[in-house]
């Protein structure tokens, strides 16, 4: 279930069990009186009961009578297992409940499994931001690249946020820690904020830093005459970031500014995907894609598969 896309439901993953790999076994599923008082509100709970034998445990002394599951309409196909054993003082709706509360679930969860779900309920919190702080706009728009949207987003209302932008470096920096990347970048200006609260973010645990550059949209006419700014390091294995990426204008440009200065570039990171071509030409350049949250045409924005992955 931690691999499928999109909402999951324990009917459809019965069904892809007993129609697969336990084709011929005798499927049995496991639940706590709690769930069990809920099932009749489940995704087709009759069918549940067609393709398992459904075997509860008692939750905090309730062990809800065959007669009032019967109530709900369901056809419990032979019935419902009951295990004889001591009730358990939590259960996986008791901690749903702490966490939609905001409360320590420390006392019942390994740390490796609370970071787990927390990474994961990140992308959602950071669309919710998004909203909250205006940086998501519907209307008639004619953007950067010169074509026309249903919607606008202004990513910098999202990443110059204290919490947006600590919700974004979240998200990306295990991601390229996971790659090993050295450095990350991006082009000005909407790459600025993004590049400073990921190499804020790096400082604080006990892994590598990681290092920050910007790239101009041209050369300074003074000075060093630099496109890039910031302490690279030539053959850095490097990440680009911009919060937007529609047709990839300004991360190309930032992707081969990065390459002529020696920098191996290895995956490209935006916030909003517009999903207006950018993608496609940044992956056919050998390239990594990765977006925590894309728009199709009518302006709906929703969790990117790759975030929500």
């Amino acid at each position: 279930e931690i691999d499928l896309e999109g909402d999951s439901y324990t009917v459809d993953t019965l069904e892809e069990l007993c129609s697969g790999t336990m084709a011929q076994d005798e499927v049995f599923l496991l639940l706590g009186a709690d769930a069990l008082e809920t099932i009749s509100k489940w995704k087709n709970p009759a069918r549940i009961f067609e393709l398992a034998t459904v075997v509860a445990v008692p939750r905090n002394g309730r062990s809800p009578s065959i007669a009032e599951l019967d109530s709900a309409s369901i056809n419990l196909n032979g019935g419902v297992l009951w295990l004889e054993m001591v009730s358990m003082p939590v259960s996986s709706t008791l901690i749903r409940s702490m966490y939609a509360r905001g409360e320590d679930v420390s006392e019942h969860l390994p740390a490796e499994v609370i970071d787990y779900i927390d990474q994961k309920k990140l992308p959602t919190l950071l669309l919710e931001e998004a909203v909250k702080v205006g940086a998501l706009s519907f209307g008639d728009f004619t953007l950067s690249s010169g074509k026309k949207s249903p919607y606008y987003f202004d990513g910098r209302l999202l990443t110059l946020s204290p919490r947006g932008a600590s919700i974004a470096a979240k998200i990306l920096l295990p991601i390229f820690r996971t790659e090993r990347i050295r450095a990350v970048g991006g082009p000005t200006l909407g790459a600025d904020p993004m590049v400073g609260a990921i190499v804020a973010m790096s400082s604080l645990d006990q892994e590598e830093p990681v290092s920050g550059f910007i790239v101009r949209k041209a050369e300074k006419g003074h000075g060093l005459s630099k496109l890039i700014e910031g302490p690279i390091v030539t053959g850095s294995k490097v990440a680009i970031v911009d919060d937007t990426c529609s047709t990839g204008g300004s991360l190309i440009h930032a992707i081969d500014a990065a390459r002529e200065a020696g920098l191996e570039v290895s995956s490209v990171a935006c916030i909003l995907d517009r999903q207006q071509g950018g993608k496609n030409e940044i992956i056919n350049r050998g390239l990594k894609f990765i977006s925590i949250l894309e728009a199709d045409e009518t302006g709906k924005v929703k969790i990117s598969p790759q975030a929500s992955s």
